[in-house]
């Protein structure tokens, strides 16, 4: 490995405040834990994916169809919180946390504050704390304080109630506000030394269990406010010189407050033993060394980037479960913005970009839609359409957007969620997930389309009223990207029917009975498909974003304050809607997700109409631009989108990192890389590559998953050669030069 300071995220904190943005960007997290970065005496508390209240959605007017409930994530426990007191002349003084560092390390999976504070003889003490959250036991937290210095002291550590102090906004990328009667249930007792937590919300019914083991005497409640238990430890370190205090925790959840606890504290009983925090250290470094292997990034002559890039994957990694029960939310588990809910950036960003890098959550993501389709069914039918609809935004599989204009309308979600489905199967070769469910789930999204699209005389089967991924044009006839994507569903449905009735006839004949499936159905999937209506600009390449798009006045930008974007903000939607501006470029979006249908040609003719008109106004926006650009051979403009997404949070270039970190384009981060800069496809037998990497970059090395086979692959612009390594047989193209990899073997080419 290189340079550690490539690895490595760091952040200040003075007069004891840490500042806003670095609070979620330098988050801990396993994939179910998620713990923001604080100073001692903050409680931010902790975040498990997917748990959840709920609350009425209140209307002024409301129509039938309309979600009733809204999913809202709130912190859990904080079981970090801690001081110091002083007791070196026999007073208790607390030492006061002024200045230090936050550092984030991604090469060893740990996050440690530092700070040096006087006591009141001039003393110096040398505070060190550790907060690991395990990614080989996601359920796991460990802390350790370590401190050096001369005098006694003691350490005390509370387990709290986190702050929850969230406030109404209309800013709808914030979480919203709650009441304090968040439990209806709410317990803590002492077994020993270990401190046992128990609560369940008040309307969603989700319990949870926390089982902390602090190794020191305790006393429920304690000193201030929200206090569950308190903990201490004095130390005299006139001889040592040395105090360390490591605390395990363990997290459980479910539906039913029953055997939680016992859940809990057997899991609490595994970690707890000599050199606990060692041990997980140990473990949490040899998990990362085997999934860098497969997901780093370098790039030689910029530091910056690849430092960024690897924070994106790291994000990736700590913000999505191996397990169907859960997702990855919009602000993965660096706070409850979007109230934590999953959208199908979960489907398209974090599943591009896991499928290439970590297969097993890549696959839990399909596994999550799975399980939510009998509540897609019951959308579908609520909304008087056959088959299944997945709802915009959730947590537990019911729709929660109470605006149906970006909300609901958006029914490209339904093949978002099959994009992503194929392109897990296409790169793994795992078809066990479409008896596993997949089928099911592809069979009855393709039902919504067919009875949802209309065929028009003179065009083809056309979808009305919908909403694209550009959210500033709403509820439109002939979305290009939906057509398009809805049109690749149906073909996909069919073409997977044919193959699940030849190799799983069986399987095949028992779904076609429980589901009423027949060859007609499915044979009119595909013939409705080859006649589904793209707009199109006259004598031109240029696509429509829609049948109106065009048609509309331009945004006057030029009385635009700047003050006033994003435009969302500050406009009604009406507004907006009425204008050719855009939060995000639909049209260029579905031709990287489908872009075999379109000649480089044809893609830099909608990038150079469509970009101009792209407010930037969404985090989603940049990598697509990004990658369109490259394909298109506009690689300065490549750059400058893959700059702007890249250093989003790091750089807080919107102002709302506060609001948590930007999941999605973290997955941007390298889809941009390895699907725009390096143009790789997916090929019959293997992977294809063409890349356009700025020769400013030096030489830039990244790795893949493709079929169970790890590809490292090496670019250098300035001699234009382009290397492979492999742990198995793996076909490679590059321009029309096609090379068959051996495990172990490496072997170069030149590009054109």
């Amino acid at each position: 490995m290189d340079d550690q300071s490539q690895w490595t995220l760091t952040g200040e904190f003075k007069k004891g405040v840490l500042p806003d943005n670095l609070k979620p960007l330098l988050f801990s997290g396993s994939g179910l834990l998620g713990v923001p970065a604080s100073v001692p005496g903050e409680s931010p508390g902790t975040y498990m994916n997917g748990f959840f209240e709920s609350a009425p959605i209140t209307y002024g007017e409301k129509a039938y169809g309309y979600p009733s409930e809204q999913q809202i994530m709130v912190p859990l426990a904080d079981v970090l919180d801690w001081e110091i007191q002083d007791r070196t002349s026999g007073r208790e003084e607390i030492l006061e946390f002024t200045e230090g560092i936050i550092e984030l390390d991604m090469l060893r999976g740990i996050r440690t504050l530092r700070s040096t504070v006087k006591n009141a003889e001039g003393s110096v003490f040398r505070i060190k704390e550790e907060t690991l959250c395990s990614l080989t036991h996601p359920n796991r937290l460990y802390s350790r304080i370590t401190l050096r210095g001369w005098g006694r002291c003691r350490i005390v550590r509370r387990i709290k109630t986190p702050d929850r102090n969230g406030e109404e906004s209309s800013d709808p990328r914030k979480t919203e506000a709650l009441g304090d009667d968040i439990f209806r249930n709410s317990s803590c007792r002492l077994d020993g030394s270990v401190c046992l937590i128990e609560e369940t919300t008040a309307s969603s019914g989700i319990s949870y269990a926390c089982a902390a083991g602090m190794n020191a005497p305790g006393r429920i409640g304690g000193s201030g406010a929200g206090v569950f238990a308190e903990f201490y430890q004095d130390f005299d370190l006139s001889d040592s010189g040395e105090a360390l205090w490591p605390i395990e925790a363990v997290f459980s959840s479910g539906t039913g407050a029953e055997g939680l606890i016992s859940s809990a504290l057997s899991e609490l009983d595994l970690c707890i033993q000599k050199d606990c925090f060692e041990n997980a250290l140990k473990e949490q470094e040899e998990y990362l060394g085997e999934f860098w292997k497969k997901a780093d990034i370098e790039v030689e002559k910029i530091p910056a980037y690849t430092r960024a890039l690897r924070y994106a994957s790291y994000g990736l990694l700590q913000s999505t479960g191996c397990d169907p029960i859960r997702s990855g939310s919009a602000k993965g588990l660096s706070s409850a913005g979007y109230n934590g809910h999953y959208f199908w950036d979960a489907d398209i960003y974090i599943q591009g970009a896991l499928n290439t890098m970590d297969t097993d959550r890549a696959r839990s993501l399909v596994e999550y839609r799975i399980r939510h389709l009998k509540e897609a069914r019951e959308r579908a039918a609520e909304l008087s359409e056959k088959g299944a609809l997945y709802p915009w935004r959730t947590i537990d599989g019911r729709e929660c957007s109470a605006f149906f204009p970006a909300g609901t309308a958006q029914f490209h979600i339904n093949a978002d969620i099959i994009w992503g489905m194929k392109s897990y199967l296409d790169n793994t070769g795992d078809r066990s997930l479409l008896v596993e469910g997949g089928a099911e789930m592809l069979f009855e999204t393709a039902r919504f389309w067919a009875n949802f699209a209309v065929e028009v005389p003179g065009k083809g089967f056309c979808l009305h009223c919908v909403t694209g991924p550009d959210e500033y044009t709403a509820c439109v006839d002939n979305n290009f990207y939906t057509n398009l994507m809805a049109r690749e569903h149906l073909r996909y449905a069919e073409a997977v029917a044919l193959e699940m009735k030849e190799e799983h006839p069986e399987f095949m004949e028992e779904l076609s009975g429980r589901i009423g499936l027949t060859p007609d159905e499915t044979d009119s999937w595909l013939d409705m498909a080859g006649r589904f209506y793209l707009p199109m600009m006259e004598n031109s390449q240029v696509y429509k974003q829609d049948d109106s798009f065009l048609e509309k006045a331009p945004w006057d930008w030029e009385n635009t304050p700047e003050e006033n974007r994003p435009l969302l903000l500050f406009y009604h939607p009406l507004k907006i809607y009425r204008h050719r501006v855009m939060k995000q470029p639909d049209v260029l979006m579905a031709m990287f997700l489908e872009k075999q249908y379109f000649s480089r040609e044809c893609i830099a003719a909608n990038y150079a109409y469509y970009d101009p008109l792209t407010s930037g106004d969404s985090s989603l926006s940049s990598a697509v631009q990004s990658v369109a650009a490259a394909l298109a051979g506009f690689q300065n403009d490549a750059e400058e989108h893959f700059k702007k997404n890249l250093f989003l949070d790091l750089e807080d270039l919107e102002g709302n990192t506060d609001n948590g970190i930007h999941l999605a384009a973290m997955g941007g981060a390298r889809i941009a890389l390895i699907n725009g800069f390096a143009d790789m496809e997916r090929t019959a037998e293997g992977l294809s590559f063409n890349p356009s990497f700025p020769a400013s970059w030096g030489r830039v090395s990244f790795s893949v998953l493709h079929r169970g086979v790890h590809l490292r692959v090496k670019y250098d612009p300035l001699e234009k050669s382009i290397s492979f390594t492999a742990d198995g047989g793996i076909k490679i193209r590059v321009d029309d030069e096609e090379i068959s990899l051996t495990e172990g073997r490496e072997i170069s080419l030149y590009t054109s």
